[in-house]
């Protein structure tokens, strides 16, 4: 009784309260197990929860972003297409080494610059090196070895004669905070492998690389001009530690980028290589307090 008078309540009819009784009995009567799903509400009080999953209707969602889907689809279609639009961008993305506003803003603003390329051409980071490698114990002992050569042909056998040629070493004075201080170390360690090693590869190898290449063509010609003018661009935003920086990273980033190219352009060898290079430089530096 009391039922009915809720249900009258809310405006249903008789006929619509014998229907729902109905529905009640039949959904109890069967078993547990069966029961979940068995029977739906129906009626102009029914509840349908909207449907998720893989053919999920998105024209909502693109009919409430017009600006952003116009966006994607005209300035992303003549990024993908036009060479003007593509030397615009890098032009842009070499800018973004001189803008020094935070603390590792060049490398922050840089990613997102490349992450909004992406997105704009449909693309992931994947589509540039990121896809998961076939065995990583020899990815990462490849890039150990790597790392070991790197820092011997930049730091030991060209080290003397860049630092003659520039007149004096790389300035390191924002990591002169590390000597003797281990928990300075580890900070700077931590932004070595996350800013440095993921973001400096992911920008510099992986979007700047295969972006020039775009411009130029994906030929031996455009590959290798890639090569060259990411490694400048990679010296120039090492600017803060002089000119004798700028040329030891443009030989790093030389070498890095031909180990890009040498392992079919899989990011992760590059990540592990990058880390490794710059955690035996500031291990290095923290131990030179006591020499």
């Amino acid at each position: 009784m009391e039922r009915s008078r809720t249900a009258l309540a809310i405006g249903l009819g008789k006929a619509d309260i014998e229907r729902y009784a109905m529905q009640w009995t039949q959904f109890e009567a069967r078993p547990i197990g069966c029961r979940l799903g068995s029977v739906r509400p129906r009626g102009p009080h029914a509840y349908t929860p909207p449907t998720l999953g893989r053919h999920h209707d998105t024209s909502q969602v693109q009919m409430a972003t017009p600006i952003i889907a116009a966006v994607h689809k005209h300035v992303g279609g003549l990024t993908r297409a036009s060479k003007p639009a593509i030397l615009i961008e890098l032009v842009l993305a070499t800018g973004l080494c001189f803008v020094r506003i935070f603390p590792f803003s060049v490398q922050i603003l840089l990613f997102v610059f490349a992450s909004l390329s992406f997105w704009l051409r449909g693309l992931t980071w994947y589509a540039v090196g990121l896809g998961k490698p076939k065995c990583w114990w020899k990815v990462l002992l490849l890039a150990l070895l790597s790392a070991v050569v790197i820092c011997v042909l930049v730091n030991v056998l060209a080290g003397p004669f860049v630092e003659r040629f520039a007149g004096k070493p790389p300035g390191n004075a924002r990591f002169e905070s590390i000597r003797g201080n281990v928990f300075a170390l580890m900070g700077w360690l931590f932004v070595a492998w996350t800013l440095a090693a993921f973001g400096e590869e992911m920008v510099f190898r992986g979007y700047l690389m295969n972006r020039i290449s775009d411009l130029v063509g994906n030929g031996r010609t455009g590959w290798i001009s890639a090569l060259v003018v990411s490694s400048l661009i990679f010296g120039v935003a090492h600017g803060y530690q002089g000119l004798a920086g700028v040329i030891g990273s443009a030989e790093i980033g030389l070498l890095l980028g031909a180990l890009y190219l040498l392992n079919r352009r899989n990011l992760w060898m590059n990540i592990f290589c990058h880390g490794c290079v710059d955690s035996i430089s500031l291990v290095w530096l923290y131990f030179s307090n006591a020499l």
